[in-house]
């Protein structure tokens, strides 16, 4: 697990958690005074604003909506920021507590007796049995090979360009274990059926991402088709940026490799 990379994650969200407090902080400046007070009388649902000067509170008819609506805001800003303000706590003590801590297996096995070493196996990643059971659970389907062109990949695979060509390869490079273009599982209900250029195993992890790879990003039509298959991914509970990653490119902005490289070591090794 990488400390470094959680805490950055905390400190994002501690981030928008902050900017939320100094939105509601300026939002306070516009509040009315007092509390809003609901009561019912006989199946009637009454309106009032209570303050320190009023002790029953002052009734609000059909003509002061406009105050029972920003009393009724005001009452919500201030549960957000109070709610804002204890994850903000919580996500503060976390932070410190990680800078604590050092996950480091090299340090750890290093600190162990000779004598014991031996013994050690320091491979935490999937077996080669389990990745291979992690490959053969995937059900695919035969579909529409038009526009391919007869590039290779290291693997052997045939694909589409040479964009494909240079993730493939660099997930070998790295020993991530992939399949190109196999359809989700049976599972996968719905009008369409959806084929990602990339399905990839994260082995020290356990976890499966899809890799899409936009080649025309300057083609507003295929734009809009990634765009679709991005939404259908998420109703399915594949997220850009969490189990789907995307990578695009245009006539004048080709594929980085060494941007490539990163997101590979951002996500799957």
């Amino acid at each position: 697990m990488n400390t470094s990379h959680i805490i950055n994650q905390l400190i994002e969200a501690e981030n928008e958690l902050k900017e939320i407090k100094a939105k509601l902080k300026k939002l306070e400046n516009c509040e009315p005074e007092g509390h809003l007070l609901i009561r019912t009388n006989k199946n009637t649902v009454q309106y009032y604003t209570k303050d320190t000067g009023n002790k029953y509170g002052q009734y609000l008819g059909k003509d002061k909506q406009d105050l029972v609506k920003a009393l009724a805001q005001k009452r919500y800003n201030h549960l957000l920021e109070d709610a804002a303000q204890k994850e903000l706590e919580a996500i503060h003590r976390c932070i410190q507590e990680l800078k604590g801590c050092s996950f480091n297996p090299t340090g750890i096995y290093d600190d162990l007796p000779d004598q014991i070493k031996q013994f050690v196996d320091t491979d935490m990643a999937m077996s080669p049995e389990e990745v291979e059971k992690w490959q053969n659970q995937y059900f695919e389907l035969n579909h529409p090979r038009e526009g391919r062109d007869e590039m290779t990949t290291l693997n052997g695979e045939k694909v589409r360009s040479k964009s494909e060509i240079i993730i493939a390869d660099r997930l070998r490079h790295y020993n991530v274990p992939y399949i190109y273009e196999k359809s989700f599982d049976e599972g996968w209900q719905g009008k369409y059926r959806d084929f990602p250029d990339f399905t990839c195993l994260n082995r020290r992890t356990g976890k499966t991402y899809y890799w899409e790879h936009c080649g025309k990003f300057d083609d507003p039509k295929y734009t809009e088709s990634l765009m679709l298959r991005i939404q259908r991914f998420a109703n399915h509970g594949i997220y850009l940026g969490s189990e789907l990653i995307v990578t695009m490119e245009t006539s004048q902005f080709p594929l980085n490799t060494n941007y490539v490289d990163k997101l590979i070591k951002r996500y799957l090794v």
